[in-house]
C-alpha cells in the first residue's frame, strides 16, 4: 500500500497536464491507507486539475476507475477494512433555469452529417473507409462540399495509423487530382494509445492549435487501451470512447473514429454489427455504417444514427476514376425508383396494359392459364412457372397496379370451371377488399385510358 510520503513525492513530479494523466495520481490517492489521507490527497489533486485546466468530466472518469481499484482503508486501531465513504450532496438544477439558459448550438463541420462530438465510421475491412475520411478531411480543410453536403471550413488532423507516408501521399494526390493540399490539413502516421497519454497529447495540441476542428483516428484499434484483467469489455469500450468524447466536448471539435463491423449481424440493424460492445455505439454522438448485400456490389448503403439531427440513409458509390465517394441519393428514394422500374418492366404489367387497351370497356376476364398464354404471345416471356404462382405474384402487384395504372382486380366465381379473374380500369375509389372469400372491388368500372 502506498504511503503519504511516497504520494507527496509523486505530486512534486507532476509539472504538465500530460504527466497528470500518465502518472495516475487519482488512482494512487485511493491506495493511501486512511480516509483522511485520501481526502487531503484529493484536495491537492483538485488544485492540480485546476492548474492544468482538467475538467470535471475527465475527473469523473478517473474517480470511477480509482473507486473500483481502491485499497482497503485502515481504521483508528490499525485494522484494515472497507469503510463506506460519505458522498457529497447531489446537486440539482431548476428546469426553468435550463429553459432560460443560453446554450451554444452544436457546431457542424459537414452540415446534416457531422457535428462536434464523438463520431464513428464503421464498415467491413477493405470497403474504402480510408478513402472516405481522407476526402472528408481534405474537403473540410478546403471548405468544399462533401457527399453533396456543405462544409464549414476548419483545420483537420488525420491520424493515418495504418498507412505509411508513401501510401498516404499516393492516395492524397489521387484525391486532389493535381491540386495542392489545402492549408490546415495535418497528418500523423504514429501515435501512442489512450492509456499511454493520447488524450493528454491531443489536449495539448488543440490548446496550441484551436483552429483544428476535426480529428480523425484511423483506426480506433491502433489506440485502444490494453484491457484490464478485471474490467469488462463494455467498461473498456465505454472508458476509451468516453475519454475521447470528453476531449471532443471540451474543445468543441469532432473526433471521428474509424472502426470495423462484424461479419454477420444479429438482425437488420446495421449498427448492431459495430465491432466490440454497445459501449462504443452508446458513447458516440454520431455513428455512420457502410454495408452491402454482397462485397462485389457497386453501391453501398450508408446508414447514419445521430443525437443532434435527423439522419437519412443514403446510397453511395466509389468513383474509381476520381477516387471520391459519391452520393447517388437517399436510400428510400432509390429503393422506390428501383421498385418502379421493376414494375414498368414487369411482363405481367405489360400484358395487362395491352389486354385492357384492346377492349372497348377497358376490362379483361379470364383464368390465370389464359393470362399466361396472352403474356407469352405479347411479350415473349413467361409470366410465371404455373397459374398458382402467377396468382400469388399478381396479388402482390395489386396495390401497384391500382396506384400506377388504375387497374383494379378481383376474383370472380366460375362454378366448377376454376377461378377467373377480372381486371378493369378505374380512376376513383379504393383498392379492392376481400369480402366473403372473394375480392370485391368498391370501385365502379369506369373505363379510363392508360
Amino acid at each position: 500500500m502506498a504511503t503519504v510520503k511516497d504520494f507527496k513525492a509523486l505530486l512534486e513530479t507532476i509539472d504538465t497536464r500530460e504527466a497528470f494523466f500518465q502518472k495516475g495520481v487519482v488512482l494512487k490517492a485511493f491506495q493511501l491507507p486512511t480516509t483522511r489521507a485520501r481526502e487531503v490527497a484529493m484536495d491537492q489533486i483538485y488544485d492540480l486539475a485546476e492548474k492544468f485546466d482538467i475538467d470535471q468530466a475527465d475527473m469523473d472518469v478517473l474517480l470511477e476507475q480509482a473507486h473500483k481499484q481502491a485499497a482497503p482503508v485502515s481504521d483508528v486501531f490499525g485494522r484494515t477494512e472497507y469503510i463506506q465513504e460519505q458522498h457529497p450532496i447531489l446537486t440539482v438544477f431548476s428546469a426553468r433555469e435550463l429553459q432560460d439558459k443560453d446554450i451554444t448550438p452544436p457546431r457542424f463541420f459537414v452540415e446534416g452529417l457531422l457535428p462536434q462530438g464523438l463520431a464513428l465510421l464503421a464498415s467491413p475491412p477493405k470497403y474504402g473507409k480510408s478513402w472516405f475520411v481522407l476526402d472528408l478531411c481534405l474537403s473540410v480543410a478546403a471548405g468544399r462540399p462533401f457527399l453533396g453536403h456543405r462544409t464549414n471550413r476548419a483545420e483537420c488532423l488525420y491520424m493515418a495509423l495504418e498507412d505509411g507516408e508513401g501510401r498516404l501521399q499516393d492516395r492524397m494526390n489521387k484525391v486532389l487530382s493535381g491540386e495542392r493540399a489545402p492549408t490546415g490539413f495535418y497528418y500523423t502516421t504514429r501515435a501512442t494509445d489512450i492509456a499511454g497519454g493520447l488524450v493528454g497529447q491531443l489536449d495539448s495540441l488543440l490548446d496550441m492549435a484551436p483552429e483544428i476542428g476535426l480529428v480523425v483516428v484511423d483506426t480506433l484499434q491502433k489506440v485502444r487501451s490494453p484491457s484490464a484483467s478485471k474490467e469488462s469489455a463494455y467498461a473498456a469500450d465505454y472508458r476509451d470512447a468516453g475519454a475521447l468524447k470528453s476531449l471532443a466536448d471540451r474543445h468543441r471539435v469532432c473526433v471521428l473514429l474509424v472502426h470495423h463491423l462484424r461479419k454477420m449481424g444479429d438482425d437488420g440493424d446495421p449498427f448492431n454489427r459495430i465491432s466490440g460492445t454497445n459501449g462504443l455505439f452508446g458513447a458516440a454522438d454520431t455513428a455512420m455504417v457502410m454495408t452491402r448485400e454482397k462485397r462485389s456490389d457497386a453501391n453501398t448503403l450508408f446508414s447514419v444514427s445521430a443525437r443532434d439531427f435527423d439522419a437519412e440513409d443514403s446510397i453511395l458509390t466509389f468513383n474509381k476514376q476520381s477516387f471520391h465517394w459519391e452520393r447517388l441519393g437517399s436510400a428510400d428514394a432509390i429503393e422506390q425508383d428501383a421498385a418502379k422500374r421493376a414494375y414498368e418492366n414487369s411482363p405481367i404489367v405489360l400484358t395487362l396494359r395491352e389486354l385492357l387497351r384492346g377492349t372497348p370497356t377497358g376490362e379483361w376476364v379470364g383464368t390465370m392459364r389464359e393470362l399466361m398464354a396472352a403474356g407469352q404471345d405479347m411479350t415473349g416471356r413467361n409470366l410465371a412457372a404455373s397459374p398458382r404462382e402467377l396468382t400469388g405474384v399478381i396479388t402482390a402487384l395489386d396495390h401497384d397496379l391500382f396506384e400506377y395504372d388504375h387497374i383494379a382486380h378481383r376474383r370472380v366465381r366460375n362454378g366448377t370451371g376454376g377461378a377467373r379473374h377480372r381486371f378493369y380500369l378505374s380512376t376513383v375509389g379504393s383498392l379492392p377488399q376481400t369480402v366473403g372469400g372473394e375480392q370485391q372491388s368498391m370501385i365502379p368500372a369506369t373505363a379510363a385510358p392508360l
